[in-house]
């Protein structure tokens, strides 16, 4: 009876910890994503992009933009770091007398991770992919229409023309 129940127990240890994986890596490959396109999506769900109706020039804050692909970053990393601590976790233990030293260990494992992360962070924000000013071809294959377009010239004297007739 004490065998089966150990069985049971571990069973259901590896089912806590594979949910919490799994649900990790879901979010990671399935709702976080550091692909232009979705980056763009994201980005218009939130903040207001303009179409110059001259010159067909997009107006945005560029820096919003790179700041939408940083946080799609560092979600990434924090989707990663949780599943692989749930992984590692299974390995641990910790002597009663070693407690102060794990909690030093976690503290200094810890602050290497985010300052190494906000480094490989800020280095990516710097490729081309992210600095990249958002094109009107780029909306349309992320079938996003900008939040607002200005008339052009040509219409607002076409506008006229129709109510005032020509001059």
């Amino acid at each position: 009876m004490g065998e089966a129940r150990s069985v049971v127990y571990s069973m259901i240890y590896v089912l806590s910890i594979s949910f919490q994986v799994a649900g990790a890596l879901m979010l990671m490959l399935f709702s976080i994503s550091t692909k232009r396109l979705d980056v763009i999506r994201t980005f218009a769900k939130s903040h207001v992009i303009m179409r110059n109706g001259d010159t067909k020039e997009l107006s945005y804050n560029h820096d919003a933009f790179v700041e939408t692909f940083s946080t799609a970053y560092f979600s990434k990393f924090s989707v990663a770091y949780i599943s692989f601590g749930y992984i590692l976790g299974v390995f641990g233990d910790i002597e009663e007398s070693s407690r102060w030293k794990a909690v030093a260990g976690i503290i200094a494992a810890t602050s290497v991770l985010v300052l190494s992360t906000q480094l490989i962070v800020k280095k990516l924000l710097k490729k081309e992919m992210v600095q990249k000013r958002i094109t009107n071809e780029e909306l349309v294959r992320a079938g996003v229409e900008p939040d607002q377009k200005s008339i052009s010239t040509k219409e607002i004297d076409q506008s006229f023309e129709d109510v005032f007739g020509k001059r």
